[in-house]
């Protein structure tokens, strides 16, 4: 059963314990999670019931209230990342049956899905999404590259979900292992890094966008 909560490490203070027991996302994996800074909030994504070959679930959690808010999503099965732009209220996804990536209005619950790029496969699915809040990208992993001949990638989209540009020549840890891996930004210099490509997970290698 996930369980979410806040802290202030500062201050070695946390907030209220939530314990999330709805059906869709206590089966299968832990849900993806990403903090939106505007409304503190939780935003999770998860398979419906586990079943990885139907549209997931999108859910929002409030970490004051602990209310629970969920809806159908538009991309098929496990949701392997997800984050959030805060000041449109747009989530990005990526889900790995339909090796797609998808962009959600969280207010209206809609959203718009749509394959990665030169991705045919379910080998190609994306996998973490990170989003950098001063350039207003959503940068999405791919472990198995599907716009270059062997590698990984990471593609750019606006929060509008168009693709800005991909970015080839990577090897991310994850492509074989168990052990996912994970971007991380320096959006001022537009700046990025990401796990790799060691498979023990030893290494780390940048790439700008």
């Amino acid at each position: 059963r996930p369980t979410l909560f806040t802290s202030d490490v500062g201050a070695n203070t946390f907030g209220p314990v939530v314990s999330i027991a709805d059906e869709d996302f206590v089966n299968g994996g832990d849900p993806p999670m990403a903090y939106d800074t505007a409304m503190n909030r939780a935003v999770l994504g998860h398979a419906t019931l586990g079943n990885p070959f139907i549209p997931g679930k999108i859910a929002t959690v409030d970490l004051t209230t602990g209310a629970f808010v969920k809806f159908t999503g538009v991309g098929l099965g496990d949701v392997n990342g997800i984050a959030v732009d805060p000041e449109t209220g747009t989530a990005c996804t990526t889900t790995e049956i339909d090796f797609s990536v998808e962009f959600y209005n969280l207010a209206t619950q809609s959203g718009s899905v749509q394959p990665l790029p030169g991705a045919f496969n379910q080998i190609f699915s994306g996998a973490d999404v990170q989003f950098d809040p001063m350039n207003k990208f959503f940068l999405v992993a791919q472990p198995v590259s599907s716009t270059a001949e062997s590698g990984s990638s990471i593609h750019v989209y606006d929060v509008a979900g168009n693709l800005i540009e991909s970015i080839d020549g990577l090897n991310f840890s994850n492509a074989g292992n168990v052990v996912p891996a994970h971007i991380a930004l320096n959006p001022r210099k537009r700046l990025g890094f990401i796990d790799g490509p060691d498979p023990g997970v030893s290494q780390i290698q940048s790439f700008t966008y």
